[in-house]
């Protein structure tokens, strides 16, 4: 039997591999578009303070065994929180798995504030819409 909080790690793992398939994306440009996709849908929703409230709990939640994790109270925009996740993935050697925390516990914490089909529907949104829309203008080529 499927759960939606299994559904969510599918969405996960899905929009954190490279676009070849091969292994889970190490390279923060990937990752930064992964966020910053889920940021676009997000934040009509929640505004801008709702995701960065969100996403800097996530982040001290994630720096609790992620050493690679910078959590930087002074950061108050989406921008500025990116740009420190971007340093972050390009220092460390483990970002991919600093980076799998992370959305893992920003989507667990969006889940409990609007529920599990709601933020499953905003990832595919984000991800798995955005990844077919890509795939489709690569076979027209």
């Amino acid at each position: 039997m499927h759960t939606k909080n299994d559904k969510r790690q599918q969405l996960i793992d899905s929009a954190f591999r490279r676009a070849s398939g091969n292994a889970a994306a190490d390279d923060g440009v990937h990752a930064l578009r992964r966020w910053r996709q889920l940021s676009v849908k997000l934040v009509p929703l929640v505004g801008d303070a709702g995701f960065t409230a969100l996403y800097a709990r996530a982040l001290r939640l994630a720096a609790a065994d992620q050493p690679g994790i910078t959590v930087d109270e002074t950061a108050r925009t989406i921008d500025a929180l990116f740009r420190i996740l971007d340093q972050d993935l390009a220092a460390a050697a483990g970002g991919n798995a600093a980076n799998t925390r992370l959305i893992e516990i920003f989507t667990g914490l969006l889940a409990a504030l609007v529920g599990d089909a709601l933020t499953n529907s905003i990832l595919a949104s984000a991800w798995v819409e955005e990844q077919n829309g890509m795939e489709t203008k690569e076979k027209r080529k």
